[in-house]
């Protein structure tokens, strides 16, 4: 992933982001059709360890990773 670029105020930060995300996503989820797994299992394992890194971040908050 290329580094950051645009200032954390900058609305088109969030985009570039998410573009960036969906390009590996993408390939993550070709990896596990190469795999054997379904896009469907695939998808669901993802939201999965989404929604357990989301609950890590809130619970063990690392300094580091604070904007301001």
């Amino acid at each position: 992933m290329k580094l950051a670029r645009r200032a954390l105020s900058d609305p088109d930060r969030r985009i570039e982001l998410e573009a960036a995300m969906d390009d590996q996503v993408s390939e993550l989820l070709a990896d596990a059709n190469d795999a054997g797994y379904s896009t469907e299992e695939a998808i669901n394992a993802l939201v999965k360890v989404v929604n357990n890194q989301r609950l890590i971040l809130y619970r063990d908050t690392d300094p580091v990773d604070d904007p301001s």
